[in-house]
């Protein structure tokens, strides 16, 4: 919906007094008069309006006043139009005009002992309801000047732009007021799903406790070794993972950290041959060079299970005709700029898919970009593959030309050195 331009009365107006304004400028008006001074008032007709009726309830009459010369009143936008010159207010024209306004008043009452001189403007409102922000601060400073040279004590001009700017930042805060409730109604709603999940996940565990204890009882009756050996251990070890997953998803929802851990990287991925064997299908052949020499490091074995699955799955989706994953592992010493070193043990990850062009590379690790847009399969992108390996001291990067398939590289920190 577009926004209404703001207006000259806008500028005065207070959410719980709308006639904020006009009872402090009669206030102001009133309290010079009775103490002698006289008055120039550049304001906008319904404003003088309303101004004269104020007078006339507190026994004043502005037409003697008027008369007298104790009162003198210029219209806002006609003032305004004569001292602006390409935009912008002419501190020549503003002091020969309104300086001789506020002289002429200051002069007419000082037989009567009216020297002192109090004035108000609104010409500064009008200027920022047309947008010309930098000539309102312009026009301000020429009223401080014609205090200065006029001897006016009192002027108001700037106090219509402070209330506007009030007024601007009432709003400011009362939407960011807002925001912030719809912020804690989505907190509580989180709250809430993440309770459910904890329900759920805690009698998940015990289905996996039974299922695992049964798969064990039958694997110490099938003493034969054959296939049923092989498929019973298959599920114990498969309902062993799914009790480690609904382990972490309970601390999750609990905000406790996952505790790391030391453990063997080329043992997890040998024990994600088979499923990942099963998730690539018969189009991808799957292979791995892995060093028998590899230190171990320590992070969350299951986070960085699921970190694999989500590259190797990325990988299939960038080969739909087919090709070749192998994963590698090696260890890796890393100088620093301070002049020391750090040793990695590193899990590459190749594929013979697409590719990426640098454009696309540059932005994988975006936390907008997706691993679709970059033709590198449908999961999501890797910026939260990037915060989990920081939270180890670990990285990862990628090498990858179009036609040519892509390198993935996990580092994390050796456990052993």
């Amino acid at each position: 919906m577009e926004e209404k331009p703001a207006s000259a009365e806008d500028f005065f107006r207070f959410p719980e007094d709308a006639g904020f304004l006009d009872k402090s400028l009669s206030a102001f008006l009133t309290a010079g008069l009775k103490s002698g001074e006289n008055c120039l008032v550049i304001c906008i007709p319904e404003r003088r309006q309303r101004l004269g009726k104020s007078l006339q309830s507190q026994g004043l009459d502005p037409a003697a006043l008027i008369a007298d010369g104790r009162i003198l009143f210029a219209d806002a936008a006609e003032t305004l139009a004569q001292i602006m010159v390409a935009g912008n207010p002419d501190e020549a024209l503003f002091m020969r005009l309104v300086g001789g306004l506020a002289a002429g008043a200051a002069g007419a009452g000082a037989a009567g002992g009216g020297s002192r001189l109090r004035a108000f403007g609104e010409m500064v409102p009008l200027l920022c309801e047309q947008g010309n922000v930098p000539a309102a601060l312009r026009l301000e400073r020429m009223w401080d000047k014609l205090a200065e040279a006029h001897g006016v004590s009192l002027f108001y001009d700037g106090f219509s732009r402070s209330a506007g700017l009030l007024r601007q930042k009432t709003a400011a805060l009362e939407q960011a007021l807002e925001e912030t409730e719809e912020q804690l109604r989505q907190a509580r709603k989180m709250e809430s799903v993440g309770r459910l999940a904890a329900g759920i996940a805690h009698d998940f565990n015990n289905l996996l406790t039974s299922i695992n204890g049964y798969s064990e009882l039958a694997l110490g009756l099938a003493k034969d070794g054959g296939s049923l050996t092989e498929f019973l251990d298959e599920i114990k070890q498969s309902g062993e993972r799914a009790a480690e997953l609904t382990g972490q998803l309970v601390a999750y929802s609990r905000k406790q950290e996952l505790a790391p851990m030391i453990f063997d990287l080329n043992a997890s991925l040998k024990e994600m041959d088979g499923m990942l064997r099963r998730l690539l299908g018969t189009d991808i052949a799957l292979g791995s060079k892995l060093d028998p020499a590899l230190h171990r490091v320590k992070a969350d074995p299951g986070q960085v299970q699921r970190i694999i699955l989500n590259l190797a799955l990325n990988a299939r989706d960038a080969m739909p005709a087919g090709g070749r994953l192998n994963f590698e592992t090696a260890n890796l010493r890393m100088e620093n700029a301070a002049g020391g070193a750090r040793d990695y043990s590193v899990l590459s990850v190749r594929d013979t898919g697409n590719g990426m062009d640098s454009e696309f590379k540059g932005r994988i690790f975006e936390p907008s970009f997706t691993a679709q847009d970059s033709g590198q399969g449908k999961g999501p992108g890797l910026s939260s593959l990037h915060g989990i390996l920081d939270r180890w001291g670990g990285f990862i990067t990628v090498d990858s030309q179009p036609g040519q398939g892509s390198v993935f590289r996990i580092h994390l920190p050796s456990a052993d050195k």
